[in-house]
């Protein structure tokens, strides 16, 4: 993961590898919508022409017995033949009319107007002489015209078509007999359904029973029976289960001769060849899309790595040059966008060289103008003693004991600016200086005589809280420097009239000193600023550079210095150095703590 977060190179080639996938994904989403949806109409063009075959072959037939019964009834021979009463005559007559009719093992039967059969031909075992026909009543009211319709006999499916024939009378036109034609729904029929629909099933319901079928597997049949009340009856093919096979299945209604008895006809298509057909497409188009993919995101990778391997190169350069080495160059190879980066990079880095070698020169003069500003601050006080002590031995005859503690001011201050030039000899020659353990209190202490003589003109008085043994391991002269500094700040805040209380506590591995003091204050807008260099308020000729040495010195010693923002009544600075790590003791100095000594 982190891998993928550091990458540039990762992280393209999956944007590119996931925008692919969608595109690709996306694409084959719609490929595989469009063509099943066009496979969809297919079939269900193929239900509808298997529909249109039906009616064709149907109507066909039905027309050309209902033609045939029509000229049959209009011939006079054959009238006069039924006219003759004669059960003989009209049998032969039927017999001989049998050849017009059809065929196909048509029906044929010869009736009189109550529907009672008078003789019949074809289709044996169908009919019988004086059997009545109560279909014939049914459609009676329709006389003139011809009817037709499904009728069932024993199990059997028929088509029939029932012809009036009429003769002339002295009340106009008397109803002689009725011409009975049809042809049966059989194999032989149903076949030729079957291969002018292109292989669809048909399924003949009478009474809501099924009579016959193209169907010879029963289970299948039995399926097709139980969806047949969910076939809509018209409008657009459905969809339908039989066991692991779907169809497109339609449905319409077809009259019975009885108009008391319907039938209906249900169209199955399989569309397994289509399931097949589009599996196979998605199989193919799931290889083709995974092949393209894996391409693609190939060709992707060389790509962006191509692109990227200019970048790679700069920022191996970049690194180069954090880690100080401004020289590095990076080979142009191009005049695209990259190219002009890369030169520009070069540019960049020439320049850094430049501005790192004008830097250093400038901070090189500027490290001499700070040693010159701290030795100018260091040296201002000792040199100002000096000064005083001089001009008052050559002014006047002064007692002896005023001019030894004249005397013994100016080798301090002599001593003082031998240590801070040893200090500077010290640091130009990068020595270490000496720590040594010392006493906070002495430290204090030592700073106060140095500006004794300011305390008491100035009616300054120093209150010192801090506990005797609280030591510091310090650069003892540096140290004092930084409580002198501190205290010259807050005589000049002070004026005349006040106090300079210094307080000590340890805290942890930390001692915390605190010099207090009851002057003006430092304004809230200048302690932000107050330990940078040539920061001054209220100092008369101050250079500003006191504070920022002072926590110089202090943080060299491991510790820090800070001004608390939250006291009021005066200045309050906050000075922290480390407890010093005492060596183990031996078992006699573990015996002296045991049992400490008191010092009054």
């Amino acid at each position: 993961m982190r891998l993928v977060r550091d990458s540039l190179l990762i992280k393209l080639v999956l944007l590119a590898s996931f925008l692919l996938t969608v595109i690709f994904a996306a694409t084959g989403f719609l490929l595989e919508r469009r063509v099943s949806a066009r496979a969809a109409r297919t079939v269900e063009e193929e239900v509808q022409a298997s529909f249109q075959a039906y009616e064709s072959l149907w109507q066909e037939r039905t027309l050309r017995l209902q033609q045939i019964s029509k000229v049959i009834s209009r011939m006079a021979d054959v009238r006069a033949a039924f006219m003759t009463a004669d059960t003989g005559t009209i049998q032969d007559t039927a017999n001989e009319l049998q050849n017009y009719i059809s065929s196909e093992h048509a029906l044929f039967a010869v009736t009189d107007g109550t529907g009672k059969v008078i003789a019949h031909s074809g289709q044996s075992g169908l009919f019988e002489v004086n059997e009545n026909l109560d279909f014939i009543q049914a459609v009676a009211g329709g006389f003139p015209k011809q009817s037709s319709g499904l009728w069932e006999e024993h199990g059997r499916l028929f088509q029939v078509i029932v012809t009036p024939v009429y003769v002339e009378g002295g009340n106009g036109q008397n109803l002689l007999t009725t011409l009975v034609t049809g042809f049966e729904l059989d194999s032989n029929f149903l076949g030729s359904l079957n291969r002018a629909s292109g292989g669809s099933d048909f399924v003949f319901r009478f009474k809501n029973d099924i009579i016959t079928s193209t169907l010879t597997d029963r289970t299948l049949l039995a399926n097709f029976e139980a969806c047949c009340a969910a076939v809509a009856l018209a409008g657009k093919p459905l969809h339908v289960s039989s066991g692991d096979s779907e169809y497109l299945a339609i449905g319409r209604i077809l009259p019975g001769i009885d108009p008391r008895n319907t039938g209906a006809l249900r169209i199955f298509r399989s569309i397994a060849a289509a399931q097949r057909g589009l599996q196979e497409l998605r199989r193919t188009v799931l290889f083709m899309w995974v092949s393209a993919l894996l391409a693609a995101i190939g060709c992707a990778y060389l790509l962006v790595r191509k692109i990227l391997r200019p970048v790679a190169e700069l920022d191996r350069a970049a690194v180069q040059i954090a880690m100080g080495n401004y020289g590095i160059q990076v080979p142009a190879e191009s005049n695209d966008e990259m190219g002009r980066l890369t030169r520009s990079f070069n540019a960049m880095s020439t320049s850094l060289e430049s501005a790192r070698d004008e830097l250093i020169r400038h901070e090189r003069l500027a490290a001499v103008a700070r040693l010159a500003a701290s030795v100018v601050h260091d040296l201002r006080n000792p040199l100002a003693s000096i000064y005083a002590g001089a001009e008052m031995l050559v002014d006047g005859d002064l007692p002896s004991a005023q001019v030894k503690r004249l005397a013994r001011n100016m080798y301090q201050a002599s001593r003082g600016m031998l240590d801070i030039l040893q200090e500077l000899l010290s640091a130009s020659r990068k020595e270490a200086g000496h720590k040594e353990i010392c006493s906070v209190q002495d430290l204090v202490n030592t700073a106060y005589s140095a500006l004794s003589a300011q305390f008491e003109s100035r009616r300054i008085v120093l209150e010192s809280e801090l506990p005797p043994e609280l030591e510091v391991k310090v650069e003892g002269a540096a140290t004092e420097r930084v409580f002198l500094n501190l205290f010259e700040n807050a005589i000049e805040a002070i004026g005349l009239d006040g106090k300079i209380t210094v307080t000590g506590q340890v805290s942890g591995d930390t001692i915390l000193v605190l010099i207090t003091d009851t002057g003006r204050g430092i304004p809230p807008e200048l302690q932000s600023r107050l330990f940078q260099p040539f920061v001054s308020e209220g100092k008369q000729n101050g250079l500003g550079l006191g504070l920022v040495l002072s926590r110089q010195t202090v943080r060299s010693e491991g510790g820090d210095l800070w001004i608390d923002p939250t006291y009021k009544a005066g200045a309050r600075f906050c000075l922290s150095l480390p407890v010093p790590h005492e060596p183990e003791a031996s078992p006699r100095e573990d015996s002296e703590k045991d049992h400490p000594s008191v010092v009054h």
